[in-house]
This record gives C-alpha cells, structure tokens and sequence, in this order.
C-alpha cells in the first residue's frame, strides 16, 4: 500500500509540475500595459518637435491660414519624434511617441488665426494640447500620434505583441469643438516593420471634461493605412481590409479628423492607454494549447506507468521465488520514473 501511495504521488507531483509550468506560460500572454502617457512631462509648457507657431515655409508649416487655401502642419516621420524636443522628461513613462498633423485653411480673404500644438504644463497631470484658431471656417483639420514598440512598457519592447486582446483609451479633459461637426477617433497600429492600418470604428469627441473612449480592438475592421505619404487629405483614407492576424504589433496610436467646422477647435488629451498581450521572444510566436499541456503531462505518465506496471510485475513474480533474499516486495519493485 505505501509503494501504491508513494507511485500516485509522483503521478500528482508530475502532472502538477507540468500544470504549473503551463499556468506560468499563460500568466506571461496576460494583457500588460502597452503604452500609457500621462503624469509630469514638463515644467514649462512646451511646442511639439518642429512646432514654430510663425513658421509658413517647408515641410512643416505651422504658420498662419493663408487666402489659397493651402495645407500647413507637420510631415509624419517614423524616425523623429514629435514630442517637445527640450524641455521634455524622456525617461517617464511612455514619454518618446511619433505623429504630425495637417490643418487646410477656408479659402478667401480675410482668414487669421494660428496652430498650437504643445504638452502643457499642469502639474503632476500635464495634457496633450491641440489648438486651432480661426476667424472662418476651417476647411480640415487631422492629427495622428503613435508609440513605437521599443518603448512599450512592462517588457512588451521585447516581445511579440498581438492584438486578441487590446484594449485602447483616450481620455480628455477639455475639448471645445462645433457640436455641428464633431471630431472623429480612430485607432492606429502598425504590424511588422512597415504596415499602419487604421480602424473603421469613429467615435464623436464632443464637447466635454474628464471623459475616456475605449475600444476593443478586435472587434474592430482594420484596414490598410499609408500615414507616411503624408495627412495632406486631411480626411482619412485607407486601403483593403486586414488580410489576415495582426499578431505582431509595432506601434498603437490615434488619429482625430475634423472636417469643415467653425472657427477651429481646442482638445487637451489627458491619456493614451493600450493594452496588449505579449507572445514570447521577437521572431517566435507560440503555438496553442499551453493549458493542455499539463494535462497531456499527467496523462502520458499515467499511461506509460500502468504500462511498465504490468512488464515489471510478470517479471518479479517469476524472479521472487528464484531471489527472495533481495528484500524488494512485488509492488516495490513497480516504482518506475515517469
């Protein structure tokens, strides 16, 4: 009965083992903080990169409405980060992200006002400012910011990223926009090395204070979305569908568009939250089943026991009377490692 007893504990601890190896697996594929920007950026209210609100000339125009018309705003760049380029803590959290926005004046004489894009400066809670100003309508106006995976949080810059299980929020504090023509939110990601889609899903940033929009992204159509080539359409536009799983997540971020609208609009972002589920190392995302793999553990020991159990008695039972001395009893004799 004690070498019975001894032979089902082995069995219990091996398949525990197996189990706790595979619960481990799952905790490491939970969903971590991806990205999450907010808290004390600056002490001083600070301009966007390449922000010079005078500025009219170059790729990034930032200047004052023009009578023809013409676009002014930030080129996007996937090497330059558009977050204040002095001034500015790096090192807290989620700090480095990427982006540029486009604005088209009305066109006609008489059309004054300005851009300003900046992270002001509240104290422990600065927010994400963009202002428009105009004494006319604004014909357009769209903005995109992004977070690249080498500054993902919580060790996700060193792991394969899918998207089964993200979540996006973007929480404002003052938005000040025509009722008439509310801003749109969309999503942004970017799997692999090269390939920004953007989600169908538009959510109305109305006139608020202390308000969150969150998405569950693969409830989500995402489609093909070239950012890169410029924002100039101001108007989102994207190519087909996903053609298949987006499981190696670079980048998350957000797009606003606005179209013709009065007088501009003034928005101050609070936070940008994702988060996601890490699948192991760069370069290898795992197959399946980990839950099983306790269970087929504990199985195939069971198994491969009973199986010996039997070789093993029908031997003994024929070696026992030839050698009784040897001091091992029939069941003793049965314990084989699994």
């Amino acid at each position: 009965m004690r070498a019975q007893k001894v032979r089902q504990l082995r069995i219990m601890i091996t398949g525990l083992v197996c189990c706790v190896a595979s619960w481990q697996a799952g905790m490491a594929r939970a969903e971590l903080v991806a990205v999450d920007w907010r808290g004390d950026y600056v002490s001083n209210s600070e301009f966007l990169a390449d922000h010079t609100p005078a500025n009219a000339s170059g790729s990034n125009q930032y200047g004052d409405p023009s009578n023809g018309g013409n676009f002014v705003g930030r080129a996007v760049s996937d090497s330059l980060p558009y977050n204040p380029s002095s001034g500015y803590n790096l090192a807290a959290p989620s700090a480095r992200f990427y982006g540029g926005h486009a604005v088209e004046w009305m066109t006609g004489s008489g059309n004054t006002g300005l851009t300003n894009l900046q992270v002001m400066n509240q104290g422990p809670a600065d927010a994400l400012q963009v202002e428009i100003k105009s004494d006319t309508n604004l014909k357009g106006y769209a903005a995109l910011f992004y977070w690249q995976q080498p500054d993902f949080l919580n060790g996700l810059n060193n792991k394969v990223v899918d998207l089964s299980e993200t979540f996006f929020t973007l929480k404002t504090t003052q938005v000040n926009v025509p009722s008439t023509n509310p801003d749109l939110l969309r999503w942004v990601i970017r799997n692999g090395t090269s390939d920004f889609y953007i989600s169908n899903e538009s959510k109305s940033v109305l006139n608020n204070s202390d308000y969150a929009y969150t998405s569950y992204a693969p409830s989500l159509t995402w489609k093909k979305y070239s950012p890169l080539s410029g924002l100039s359409g101001i108007h989102w536009s994207s190519g087909a569908n996903a053609a298949g799983p987006l499981n190696n997540i670079t980048a998350f971020g957000f797009y606003l568009d606005y179209g013709d609208m009065p007088h501009g609009v003034d928005m101050k972002i609070a936070q940008f939250l994702v988060t996601a589920k890490g699948n192991g190392k760069p370069g290898h995302v795992p197959e399946p089943g980990f839950a099983l793999v306790g269970l087929f553990g504990a199985a195939f020991c069971t198994v491969r026991h009973l199986k010996n159990r039997r070789a093993r008695k029908s031997v003994v039972a024929a070696d026992a009377a030839d050698a009784p001395e040897s001091g091992l009893t029939a069941e003793q004799s049965t314990l084989i490692d699994c």
